[in-house]
């Protein structure tokens, strides 16, 4: 067992072997490479640590007692005396490669952490700047390419990298590893070979990944009906033709079948782009093209670039607006709200517009100081401008919202809550007389979900 307070290497597998380094340039250290990554065996007595932490007191330059001290400390669970005994090596000498490679094999089996995985990216930096050694570096690009393709593994289920678990991991970190790895061992005459392979590897997986890619993209587009449908074609049948040759009849067959359909609905459209064109963009038209993509079940994003373009044309148009919103209710509040404020940057006068905002805002349980604060704001851009009539509409509004905040009812067991909506009401109902088609649709249609008559 660990003394308390000391970090302990995981027990749940042994350490790896230190023999794939025998090649090493470095075979002066034989001795240290047999023990080296061997974290088992007696472990050594506190007299014989003392022993050897003299020597190096007395003497710091003493390389072989720091190799035994390294030595030694890996027979025991003190890990953060092991790292503490590397550390005080590495100040004084230029490790020897095994003493590199089994310092940094310990530190990513404890490395879970963006953070202590940087670290170890930092030792490899250290090691391959001290001595020339190519089984380092592949080491090194080795744990770059894994920690890289770890963090992309939630691609085929999500939309990319988990940039939260390593955001160092780019294909632009490892293009540059693999460029000093080459310019420091690429010309080695019985080894280069190893980086040239490794990084050929990595490259042929990015190409494989990127045809998949462009793949994706062009199949997604030619089940569009756009403008340029043959001409996208055309590309992918060369593209194909170049990068899959083999299953070129196959993958053009598939692609025939999505053209098809994308092309009768360009048809269509082309007609309802041609109506467009020679009304100069009038608002019937738009709203004939939305009802085409409505009728044909469209998706949503295509009735919104509808919409789009015609407020781009007929921005003060809040009829307009409001057809927009109405259509993009069910968006996500931030993105709703944000058509809201669109709408009434462009038409501040229109009270239906003030009257939507009010809604939604009730909708979505805003606050009542925020409430009030629209409320406000929509009497003082309406009421200037508009009939009484139209002030009825935010008055209106407002009564919904504080009905919503009732739990839906303004029955006698919590007319106490609300005093003043009932007061409102009634007192709308008389102050406007010029309101009565208006007041009279409202308490016909919604006063009697409230349990009021």
């Amino acid at each position: 067992m660990a003394k308390s307070g000391k970090r302990q290497l995981p027990q749940d597998e042994d350490p790896e072997d230190s023999s794939d380094l025998s090649d090493s340039d470095d075979s002066q250290h034989n001795e240290y490479d047999r023990d080296e990554g061997h974290h088992h065996g007696t472990p050594p007595s506190e007299k014989d640590l003392l022993e050897v932490k003299e020597k190096i007191t007395a003497n710091a330059s003493d390389y072989e007692a720091h190799l035994l001290l390294i030595s030694l400390l890996q027979r025991t669970d003190d890990f953060d005396a092991l790292r503490l005994a590397r550390e005080d090596m590495a100040k004084v000498f230029p490790l020897p490669e095994a003493v590199w490679s089994s310092w940094i094999r310990d530190e990513k089996r404890l490395a879970t952490t963006p953070e202590e995985k940087l670290k170890v990216v930092a030792l490899y930096e250290r090691a391959v700047g001290d001595y020339l050694s190519v089984p380092i570096w592949l080491e090194y690009l080795s744990f770059l390419i894994e920690e890289y393709e770890d963090a992309k593994g939630g691609e085929e289920g999500g939309d990319g990298m988990d940039v939260d678990a390593a955001p160092w991991i780019t294909p632009a970190v490892l293009r540059e590893a693999f460029g000093k790895a080459l310019n420091a061992a690429g010309f080695h005459f019985l080894q280069g070979n190893d980086i040239w392979k490794l990084m050929r590897d990595f490259e042929m997986s990015a190409l494989e990944a990127a045809i998949a890619t462009m793949r994706k993209l062009y199949l997604d587009r030619l089940k569009l009906p756009l403008t340029g449908l043959d001409e996208i074609f055309s590309e992918y049948s060369s593209f194909e033709t170049r990068f899959d040759n083999a299953h070129y009849e196959e993958l053009l067959k598939s692609a025939n079948a999505l053209v098809a359909v994308a092309r009768k609905g360009v048809e269509e459209r082309d007609v309802l782009e041609r109506k467009l064109t020679h009304a100069g963009n009038g608002i019937d038209e738009f709203l004939a093209y939305i009802a085409y993509e409505k009728i044909k079940k469209s998706e949503p994003l295509r009735v919104r670039t509808i919409y789009e373009r015609a407020v781009a044309v007929h921005c003060l148009d809040p009829r307009l607006w409001d057809a927009f919103i109405c259509d993009m209710i069910l968006l996500v509040k931030p993105t709703l709200m944000g058509l809201v404020d669109r709408a009434l940057r462009n038409c501040g006068w229109s009270a239906d517009l003030w009257a939507t905002k009010l809604r939604l805002q009730g909708k979505f349980d805003e606050p009542k100081d925020i409430f009030d604060e629209t409320f406000q704001k929509g009497l003082l851009a309406v009421s200037p401008l508009a009939s009484l009539e139209e002030s009825m509409k935010l008055l209106l509004a407002r009564c919904e919202y504080f009905v919503r905040r009732a739990g839906g009812s303004l029955s006698i067991a919590n007319l106490n809550q609300v005093p003043r909506r009932t007061r409102m009401l009634r007192m709308s109902e008389l102050f406007i007389r010029s309101a009565s088609t208006i007041c009279g649709l409202y308490w016909g249609n919604v006063m009697p979900k409230l349990s009021l008559i």
